[in-house]
């Protein structure tokens, strides 16, 4: 532990800016000191600023229980957003934790990729890691089929950085935002891409015809979808009732039935405090974001149907961002997959691959898209502020909302875990009442920034 100690000292002092230099000393003198609550929260405040050495330590302070109670999961989403940002030893630590399956389901692919990434990252001076992450990487290759070696070799090939996006926060208990630039883009599902997706022609007409949309000014989007621990302090704070049924995956077959005694806090699955808040209602979705509002002095709201496809698409034009096909799902996004399957019975439409989550993921589990949002295709469907249309012909093209209108069914984007794949794209587009609640069903937030 001293030699990982002495490690991670030094990799905070390269990696580190000098505006946070003088925090992070402060932090790495509670640290050397052992006063290990001091030192967490210096560094969980660095590591929520985008501080990449900071995020690596909470990390180890996570795995070994330093300051904090022990938490694998926790460890392996800092461990995750560091590596993201090319940190080796947190490239490293994340192989290391995919191939013994703690706090990530076990997987010797991902554990091969992150092992070969960070192999070729290390400092070439640092021949003690680069050989733990090549034993590491020839451990697992033994136990991978042909295919499956080359599906790891190819992804680590294929890896690059995320580029770290500026994250905003208004209190502790308020969720992560990340600043989307203006722009403009088409939306809408292009020429080819019903056809190849299976759409009906009715599911087809929904997103139709592509039309261009500005969007005029920067907004503030969640980084993640609304946390079960997020809605849990504002169902505290204003007394609210968890609702009395929600729709849930259930009975014979299983099918989607509404069923009396579900709610987010019980959504037929376990809920953990950073998995996506489910069995909510739009009006419940809307109550939270005018209480961050005012709790915050700033303006928080649903986002727009067009805000949603902009940030959801990240500048990409394909059927989901990490491009038109379904191969590469599992790497980016908590999906209707194989493990899915085999729970639930389910058997026909699935992505062919595995994900590791039955039911919600943790938020930020998977890859990022290039704003640096997460879990915008799977995971939880997300309500957005305009009523539905039964296609584009008269709307918005300046990314406002669509008018309100009493009592007309909301629009939801994105599919979430149960959803078939032809579901999961940015152009998809489905309806509900405002009062429905589902167990795949959630929301982020947007926050207006100033001009």
């Amino acid at each position: 532990m001293r030699r990982l100690l002495i490690v991670l000292s030094a990799w905070a002092c390269v990696w580190s800016t000098p505006g946070l230099a003088q925090s992070l000393e402060a932090a790495l003198q509670a640290f050397a000191a052992r006063d290990y609550v001091t030192a967490m929260r210096l560094m969980r405040a660095l590591a929520e600023a985008g501080e990449t050495s900071a995020q690596t330590y909470v990390a180890f302070m996570y795995k070994n229980g330093l300051g904090v109670d022990e938490d694998d999961a926790e460890a392996a989403l800092w461990y995750r957003k560091a590596a993201e940002q090319d940190d080796a030893l947190a490239q490293y630590s994340l192989g290391s934790m995919y191939e013994k399956g703690e706090g990530v389901p076990q997987s010797d692919v991902q554990a091969h990729v992150w092992y070969g990434i960070a192999a070729a990252r290390f400092p070439a001076s640092d021949r003690e890691h680069i050989d733990k992450a090549i034993a590491g990487r020839t451990r697992v290759a033994a136990k991978l089929k042909p295919a499956q070696l080359a599906e790891a070799e190819k992804q680590a090939r294929e890896w690059r950085p995320t580029k770290s996006a500026a994250v905003l926060r208004d209190c502790p208990t308020c969720p992560e935002l990340v600043v989307i630039p203006a722009g403009r883009f088409a939306m809408g599902s292009p020429a080819g891409e019903p056809e190849r997706e299976g759409l009906t022609e009715s599911n087809a007409e929904d997103e139709r015809p592509v039309h261009d949309v500005t969007i005029a000014r920067p907004i503030a989007m969640g980084r993640y979808e609304i946390t079960y621990g997020e809605f849990a302090a504002f169902a505290e704070d204003t007394k609210l009732a968890a609702g009395e049924k929600c729709w849930v995956l259930g009975g014979p077959g299983p099918v989607f039935e509404e069923t009396l005694g579900k709610s987010w806090r019980d959504p037929l699955f376990a809920q953990a405090e950073r998995q996506p808040v489910v069995c909510v209602n739009w009006d419940e979705a809307k109550a939270y974001a005018d209480w961050l509002s005012k709790r915050t002095g700033q303006r928080y709201r649903l986002p727009t149907d067009a805000e949603w496809e902009y940030a959801a698409r990240g500048g990409t034009t394909t059927a989901r961002y990490w491009g038109d096909g379904r191969d590469q799902a599992c790497a980016h996004a908590n999906v209707r997959d194989v493990s899915f399957s085999e729970a639930t019975g389910l058997k026909d439409d699935l992505f062919d691959c595995r994900d590791g989550f039955v039911h919600s993921a943790p938020v930020g589990s998977f890859k990022p898209n290039a704003f640096g949002l997460f879990d915008m295709i799977g995971n939880a469907a997300e309500w957005t502020a305009d009523c539905h249309a039964a296609n584009y012909r008269n709307a918005t093209t300046d990314g406002t909302a669509r008018p309100d209108k009493p009592g007309c069914l909301r629009a939801f984007r994105a599919g979430g875990f149960s959803n078939t794949p032809s579901a999961q794209r940015a152009a998809n587009r489905v309806r509900s009442p405002a009062d429905s609640r589902r167990s795949n069903l959630g929301f982020r937030v947007v926050r207006e920034v100033a001009p």
